[in-house]
């Protein structure tokens, strides 16, 4: 029920009032589709912008065989595609966070020196473990459906690399496109 409001979103269909955020033309025809559920929200307005361009996408360049039947079905599966890539590219930039911050902040030690029994900890150790269990946390159902969060947390994952890095301007694009794929 909750990816509803995204599909609907995604593909301009009506919904049971005669408005829909494809043709109001008023703020107030706007704001009464979207206030019908509190699930929309969380979907506006990147990412069914993103789902749509890359349903459109694939529907022109790859044969019709391939994709599923109808339109709404082709959405869901973008979705669900384009959700699992960004869930990756989120578990690379917050390893290559972590290992920046980990080395720029020294929280590591060195390598273990064979004539020491001391057993330390290398600055991909921790970015490894770091990802890992981001990438088995309990929510990650959430990362491979028809939801933002994994969008959500590559544009922010990535921003705070940039930022880490004190590329401030390209850090604040991605911080604005992640705050816009999760509100309104």
């Amino acid at each position: 029920y909750a990816s509803l409001p995204f599909i609907e979103q995604a593909t301009c269909n009506d919904v049971e009032d005669d408005a829909t955020t494809c043709n109001a033309t008023t703020a107030d025809e706007f704001n009464k589709v979207l206030n019908r559920s509190e699930q929309a929200h969380a979907f506006l307005p990147l990412f069914p912008l993103i789902i749509r361009c890359t349903a459109d996408f694939l529907i022109n360049s790859i044969p019709h065989s391939f994709l599923p039947s109808t339109y709404e079905a082709t959405i869901a599966f973008t979705a669900v595609i384009v959700n699992i890539l960004a869930f990756a590219i989120a578990a690379v930039s917050l390893y290559d966070l972590t290992i920046f911050m980990s080395m720029r902040n020294d929280l590591a030690t060195p390598k273990e020196d064979e004539t020491s029994n001391n057993k330390t900890i290398n600055y991909c150790d921790i970015s490894k473990t770091t990802a890992e269990l981001f990438c088995v946390n309990p929510a990650g159902v959430f990362f491979t459906s028809a939801y933002s969060e994994s969008v959500f947390a590559m544009l922010t994952f990535g921003g705070h690399a940039l930022a880490a890095r004190g590329l401030y301007y390209n850090a604040s694009s991605k911080m604005r496109n992640s705050s816009s794929n999760r509100s309104r």
